[in-house]
């Protein structure tokens, strides 16, 4: 894709080095992100035994991407963002002139009673298909939304995807860390790391 894509405008194409730092962009650039996801979802998992037993015998189904969609909604890596007004606008009974930064905060977002009952506990099916059908767009933001929505949240969600299902195949993490407190830097890490122990399933 990458390859055949053109400019809109006078029907260029990229040359060999553009390719290549875009690839790398799409391989660097979410590492942190996808790594810090995965590791708060075994988190979650260590502390609601019976959703990871439900992920152990579901692991073909949906159910896999809901368990970490779910973990970004309790711990999205990009936990704010912030969008700048190009006009001014009345926002939540406040007059913003045109140029204002406004700051996003998705993990309040995420966190809201009203959006999400009992929105601190962990329950992946809030994720599954049709309860994400019924839900307002405009509630759950990982990735953004818009026009300057992530454009790597589809890789990032495959990518995590297939690392928890072959992570969950082939071993057991259990995490050892009672309280985790979140560390709010570039991304919401786990302040002082993840302590676990792993455990081959054979």
């Amino acid at each position: 894709m990458l390859l055949l894509a053109q400019d809109e405008g006078d029907g260029s194409v990229m040359t060999d080095k553009q390719v290549r730092d875009e690839a790398m962009n799409i391989f660097l650039a979410g590492h942190e992100t996808t790594a810090n996801a995965l590791t708060w979802t075994l988190y979650e998992l260590s502390r609601n035994p019976a959703v990871y037993q439900r992920l152990i015998e579901e692991l073909d189904g949906p159910y896999p991407l809901a368990v970490i969609e779910e973990a970004m909604r309790l711990h999205p890596p990009a936990y704010m963002t912030g969008r700048q007004t190009k006009h001014e606008i009345e926002l939540g009974g406040h007059k913003l002139p045109a140029g204002t930064i406004v700051a996003v905060n998705i993990r309040g977002i995420h966190r809201r009673a009203d959006y999400f009952p009992d929105p601190r506990a962990f329950r992946p099916e809030r994720m599954l298909p049709d309860a994400k059908k019924a839900r307002p767009r405009h509630h759950y933001l990982p990735f953004g939304a818009g026009p300057r929505v992530c454009i790597g949240s589809h890789f990032a969600l495959l990518e995590a995807e297939l690392a928890l299902e072959t992570i969950v195949r082939g071993a057991r993490i259990r995490v050892t860390a009672r309280d985790v407190q979140p560390e709010p830097m570039v991304t919401l890490r786990p302040r002082g790391g993840m302590p676990a122990i792993i455990e081959s399933r054979n």
